[in-house]
């Protein structure tokens, strides 16, 4: 094996598995706390709630949304659950949002989509992670689709700073470009 390569049964073997980002998202939801900017946390594809269940014990209030009934029935925390498409939930939301994590359709069209969507809720000093944003290779590339693409578009906002951490499928770190300088008085 070179290169760290894994062989499988279908060639490749998967290099992390499906819950090995819930420690970092963890330490950013955390921090949050710690700053006192947790009041409200948003989910997009929960799946069977294993993230969502870790997270949203670090916020005051916290809202999942899947377009399964079935990845609702997972939850075990108290929080607001809306069983619909993402852009249907958006279209009704009012909040803002201080954490909010992307991990539903994974088409670059509607992770841009719900990209944006969660920019317009996101509050000053929130944080948006998106998932499978980098796919470890390319046996795994189909469960990401295309999402890498947000890579593209977020590289030409000068309103954003942004990271994509090439582990765990790729995770996406974005926040407003925030002019404040803490430091001076």
């Amino acid at each position: 094996m070179e290169n760290g390569e894994v062989f499988g049964k279908k060639g490749l073997k998967n290099m992390y598995s499906k819950v090995d980002h819930i420690p970092l998202i963890k330490e950013i939801a955390r921090g949050l706390k710690r700053s006192k900017n947790n009041k409200r946390y948003l989910e997009l594809g929960i799946a069977k709630a294993k993230c969502f269940n870790v997270i949203a014990r670090y916020f005051n209030e916290s809202t999942a949304v899947d377009i399964s009934e079935k990845a609702l029935g997972y939850i075990d925390v108290d929080c607001f659950k809306r069983c619909c498409k993402t852009s249907e939930f958006f279209n009704d939301n009012k909040e803002k949002f201080d954490l909010i994590f992307v991990d539903a359709d994974h088409h670059y069209c509607s992770v841009e989509r719900d990209f944006l969507d969660s920019l317009n809720c996101l509050s000053e000093d929130g944080v948006i992670i998106m998932h499978d944003t980098y796919a470890p290779n390319e046996f795994y590339a189909d469960h990401c689709e295309d999402a890498w693409k947000i890579q593209d578009y977020l590289i030409n906002r000068k309103d954003l700073q942004f990271i994509n951490l090439p582990v765990f499928y790729g995770l996406t770190i974005v926040k407003r470009h925030n002019k404040k300088e803490y430091w001076k008085k």
